[in-house]
């Protein structure tokens, strides 16, 4: 993708017949990242805008300011993550005038409570997947229940 890119700029460039020079180069490079929209975590999250806003979330996998936090954050707790977001998509985020409505950061605290909720009332882990068990607060698996 890097060498498509690279080449695709260089060529508008060239076609611009400018006496310039161009030079290309990526300063950082990572990893795409695309929720598991059938985990758990997605799936409870979904409950709690549905519970709080009182129609279905569109799961439009779109913003976040940096995706390869996110796939970095997975590989490396074993754990789920999850963007919930909170604006508008006219917010501007992290542009000029970026805002946010107070009706949404409202709403959104409701729904991040009914989304604490929902889980305390749950006997599983958000945290479990289907490779790792529940992590304890320094990251470790805990132990196995005894058998009686």
């Amino acid at each position: 993708l890097k060498m498509a890119l690279q080449k695709h700029i260089q060529g508008v460039f060239d076609r611009r017949g400018s006496s310039n020079t161009l030079n290309v180069r990526f300063k950082q490079v990572s990893n795409y990242w695309i929720g598991d929209t059938n985990n758990h975590i997605f799936t409870v999250s979904a409950k709690a805008v549905e519970d709080v806003w009182g129609v279905k979330p569109l799961l439009v996998r779109e913003g976040g300011t940096y995706g390869g936090i996110s796939a970095f954050l997975e590989e490396t707790l074993g754990a789920p993550a999850l963007h919930l977001p909170l604006g508008q998509a006219s917010d501007n985020a992290h542009l000029p005038n970026e805002r946010i409505r107070v009706h949404n950061l409202l709403q959104g605290k409701k729904v991040l409570g009914r989304l604490i909720a929902i889980l305390g009332q749950e006997n599983t882990s958000p945290l479990r997947t289907p490779s790792r068990g529940a992590l304890d607060a320094q990251g470790a698996s805990p132990p196995a229940p005894m058998q009686l």
